[in-house]
């Protein structure tokens, strides 16, 4: 199955495609090299190339590099939000999917990428990141990550 989300930060990713959303993570992984904070590497077609990445993918990636970039000291979310998404390339299929829908469903990539336009619907997006990370805790806490 192919899904794009033409309004999410990760438009024209295929939010179905394990194998490309890996290589997604990967190269933002390996152009985000600590110690975190900008200047970010963008990425070139020929380096794409190297990451195994759809030419498709060439754009969105630059345009989260260069709006984290952007936007690092004053408004984190992005920042934060692909960090989490990019630390769930090595985990099981599943879990890189849901990494995938958390970042496409955490806000509309313009309020990602333009905070200062967007206020309202930026603190709605940083709530709704806390409660993930929350969630997140009260499982681990909980359950200790384990499926029961």
């Amino acid at each position: 199955m192919v899904r794009y989300n033409p309004t999410s930060i990760l438009r024209n990713i295929d939010l179905e495609n394990v194998r490309e959303l890996r290589a997604v993570m990967d190269c933002i992984e390996t152009l985000v090299q600590p110690p975190f904070g900008p200047p970010f590497a963008l990425l070139t077609p020929e380096r794409a190339a190297t990451f195994k990445l759809a030419p498709t993918s060439l754009a969105p990636v630059n345009r989260i590099l260069q709006s984290m970039e952007h936007n690092y000291d004053k408004f984190p979310l992005l920042g934060n939000a692909v960090g989490r998404f990019v630390s769930a390339k090595d985990k099981r299929n599943a879990d890189v999917v849901l990494a995938g829908r958390e970042l496409e469903e955490l806000a509309t990539e313009d309020t990602l990428r333009f905070p200062e336009l967007y206020g309202g619907e930026y603190e709605v997006a940083c709530e709704r990141f806390a409660r993930i990370l929350w969630m997140e805790e009260v499982w681990q806490l909980s359950f200790g990550g384990l499926l029961c």
